[in-house]
């Protein structure tokens, strides 16, 4: 059986039309946030400032453990990933679209990278073939599932991934929670 948190769902914005705007909007932020310019830094702390506090909520949810290995989809600058990096003997992987936010996220948790337990791959979520089927115990993604163009494709790709008993959070909002359980073939 497979946990799912969905941290507040989202109303609407479901149908594939919206999330096609979507997707058009995170390419533009993509290249904003690639700017090392005024524009840029004031996206980065933008988003820094109105997600972190949401951050701290979702990883207590997952309540991770020691041997466990976190995958965050669209990691931007590391934020998350140094955070659940000091949980004692956890292990993360980070993935995001953005060759500038692997970079970033990748600086942020050298130290942790260096001593294996943790890595950043530039790459979609529709595609995770560098990780071996049933992998992950835990999947973790912020502010980001509406920016994927095919939903479908991304959550089979999420759930061959992840480990039979696995958990998965998907955060939005952080008004309410709604949990979910279903099997993991």
């Amino acid at each position: 059986m497979c946990v799912c948190a969905c941290v507040c769902a989202r109303e609407g914005g479901g149908e594939p039309q919206a999330r096609r705007r979507a997707f058009g909007r995170s390419e533009w932020l993509s290249r904003v946030l690639a700017q090392d310019d005024f524009f840029g830094r004031i996206a980065l702390e933008t988003m820094r400032k109105f997600n972190t506090p949401g951050m701290y909520h979702a990883l207590a949810l997952l309540d991770l453990q020691e041997g466990e290995t976190l995958l965050e989809i669209c990691t931007g600058p590391g934020l998350g990933m140094e955070e659940a990096l000091k949980y004692t003997g956890v292990k993360v992987i980070g993935v995001d679209l953005s060759p500038h936010m692997v970079q970033l996220a990748s600086a942020r948790n050298a130290r942790a990278i260096a001593e294996g337990r943790g890595s950043v791959h530039a790459g979609s979520v529709e595609d995770l073939s560098f990780l071996p089927s049933a992998s992950v115990d835990k999947v973790f993604h912020m502010n980001c599932i509406y920016f994927w163009p095919d939903l479908s494709a991304a959550l089979q790709e999420l759930l061959r991934v992840l480990k039979p008993q696995g958990r998965m959070l998907t955060a939005t909002k952080f008004a309410h929670t709604q949990v979910s359980e279903f099997d993991n073939p």
